[in-house]
């Protein structure tokens, strides 16, 4: 398995733990545009995901960059101290 097929893995992973969890995520797609928000739901090949600013959306899990537990500025300043 190659770094981009592990990163996917890894990825759907921490899509599917954040739904059962229900944990914020600040997604990064191949694109470097980005999403915070939750998972509705999830599918063998791409899931569904709520931004806090754009409606309902349907992302294939090969279109992920980066996945990570979503941060705010506050918390994300506190941490690099």
């Amino acid at each position: 398995m190659n770094n981009e097929q592990t990163n996917m893995v890894i990825n759907q992973e921490l899509i599917k733990e954040s739904y059962s969890k229900k944990i914020k995520l600040h997604i990064t797609l191949n694109n470097n545009t980005w999403r915070n928000g939750y998972v509705k739901s999830v599918y063998a090949d791409f899931f569904e995901f709520k931004d806090t600013e754009n409606p309902l959306e349907a992302f294939f899990f090969i279109e992920l960059k980066k996945v990570e537990p979503y941060i705010n500025a506050v918390e994300k300043e506190v941490r690099e101290r």
